[in-house]
């Protein structure tokens, strides 16, 4: 049987990425994980510039409709989010969804994240009421998929904690940080630094 040999060129850039000559598999894999790098390392513009050549990539072997491209999308929108840029983050946070929500249909664990993630977007541009409703799509879809004591459930509780509190509604925010805290109490240990954070959120809306 005859081998087919593929002969990858590999150019270096002052930037200090590497870059392949041809777009495949490996090449957009190798772009996502130069962007996870740099966003662990909160360096937001080397990650956009990663994650924008692995979506060109992907787009080029994939296509427009694939899960790996709405990763690829959340992605970007994760790290103009972080960037403090919600506006640009928004476009691909909704590319995401709509991508995954035909490809996975409404419940499904991929469409929760897009709807969160947007929601976090929302709440970063200060825009309130719309972070409540996708963190509220967000929870309903993951109640469906987990069940009410998943840490995932607690998280979107969390996050709604958070938004009702921006919105100066102490009450609901207390009705939802005590949700997550009692879920979380169950599957952590009880000095875990989530559990110390929802606490002191809880003091905080208390004090005031």
């Amino acid at each position: 049987m005859k081998r087919i040999y593929f002969v990858i060129f590999i150019l270096f850039f002052s930037n200090g990425f590497t870059v392949f000559a041809e777009n495949t598999i490996e090449n957009g894999d190798y772009w996502t994980r130069q962007g996870l790098l740099s966003y662990s390392l909160s360096q937001y513009d080397d990650a956009i510039i990663a994650y924008t050549k692995a979506l060109e990539s992907d787009l080029e072997t994939f296509g427009e409709g694939h899960p790996n491209v709405a990763t690829t999308y959340n992605s970007l929108g994760s790290a103009w989010n972080a960037k403090g840029e919600p506006d640009k983050a928004i476009p691909f946070f909704t590319k995401a969804l709509n991508s995954d929500l035909k490809t996975f249909g409404e419940d499904h664990p991929n469409v929760a994240i897009r709807y969160n993630n947007l929601g976090g977007a929302w709440d970063t541009k200060g825009e309130i009421d719309k972070a409540i409703t996708f963190y509220t799509m967000a929870l309903n879809s993951d109640l469906k998929t987990f069940g009410e004591d998943h840490p995932k459930v607690a998280i979107r509780y969390n996050n709604l904690g958070g938004a009702w509190a921006s919105k100066g509604e102490p009450d609901k925010a207390l009705e939802f940080y005590s949700k997550a805290l009692t879920i979380l109490e169950t599957r952590l240990d009880k000095d875990h630094p989530n559990i110390k954070t929802l606490r002191k959120n809880i003091e905080t809306i208390k004090e005031k």
